[in-house]
C-alpha cells in the first residue's frame, strides 16, 4: 500500500510559557528534516502564510478519506527565517535588559 510522509510542525507566533502549538501536514514530496523550517498555510487562520519547525515525522498509508491533510507548501529559505531570528535576538535582549533592571 503506498504511504504518504507527515510532519508535526510547531509554530513559533503561537508558543507562550506554557508550549506551542503543533499541527500535522503533509509533506507533499518536500525533503524535510526535523529541526528544518517550513511555510504553509496557517491552520487556525485560513488564508494566512505561516512559519514554522518540524519536529517529527511518520508514514501513514495512504487512503481515500473524508478529512483531507493539509499540505507543506515548501521549505523555508533563508529570507524566511530571517526575520524570526530578528525577533528572537530583540526578545532575548529585552529579557536580559529587564533582568537586569
Amino acid at each position: 500500500m503506498e504511504e504518504i510522509e507527515i510532519v508535526r510542525v510547531k509554530f513559533t507566533r503561537v508558543c507562550n510559557g506554557f508550549g506551542c502549538t503543533v499541527f500535522s501536514f503533509e509533506s507533499d514530496d518536500n525533503e524535510l528534516d526535523i529541526g528544518d523550517f517550513c511555510v504553509t498555510y496557517d491552520p487556525e487562520e485560513d488564508d494566512d502564510l505561516s512559519l514554522g519547525q518540524v519536529i517529527g515525522k511518520y508514514k501513514i498509508p495512504k487512503q481515500k478519506s473524508l478529512k483531507s491533510i493539509q499540505k507543506i507548501l515548501r521549505k523555508a529559505t533563508d529570507d524566511d527565517i530571517r526575520p524570526l531570528i530578528i525577533s528572537s535576538i530583540r526578545k532575548r535582549r529585552h529579557m536580559i535588559y529587564a533582568a537586569k533592571r
